[in-house]
């Protein structure tokens, strides 16, 4: 199994960070098996 790590950072924001739960949204780490 491998695990890769990509960052998208400001690019490519999930929800606006104009507010406490977008910045939480954000902050998420998401982990791909393949």
């Amino acid at each position: 199994m491998r695990l890769l790590a990509h960052g998208s950072a400001n690019y490519a924001p999930v929800a606006s960070n104009h507010a406490e739960p977008g910045r939480a949204l954000n902050r998420q780490v998401e982990l791909v098996a393949q």
